[in-house]
């Protein structure tokens, strides 16, 4: 019997619960020793020995550089982006304002209120 329209949803998996194969794929990495993450980060610190090539310094330069940013992600959490705004949604200060802060005169400047 079909459930009826506009009530809440009863059972099932819980919301972020894995299934099976990805809990399946979580173990196998884990058992393995390393996660890609971990091989990300060695690469990016692995030390750039001094008698390289400097073609081979540029090229380990350039690998380390992309470890380092596919690996940030998962480490440091993305920046929410932030609308700053004064009262009423209007700017912070107005250029007349800060004009005449500093103690000039807002005419010279061809400032509109």
């Amino acid at each position: 019997m079909p459930k009826s329209k506009g009530l809440p949803k009863t059972g099932g998996r819980k919301k972020g619960t894995p299934n099976k194969k990805t809990s399946e794929v979580v173990k196998a990495v884990k058992a393995g020793g390393v996660t890609p993450l971990d091989y990300m980060l060695d690469v990016m610190r692995k030390p750039i020995p001094s008698e390289a090539e400097p073609a081979v310094k540029v090229a380990m330069i350039g690998l380390r550089f992309e470890a380092a940013k596919a690996a940030a992600p998962y480490v440091h959490p993305k920046l929410a982006a932030i609308e700053h705004t004064g009262k009423d949604g209007e700017g912070l200060f107005s250029i007349r304002a800060l004009i005449e802060a500093v103690g000039l005169n807002a005419a010279r400047f061809d400032v509109k209120p």
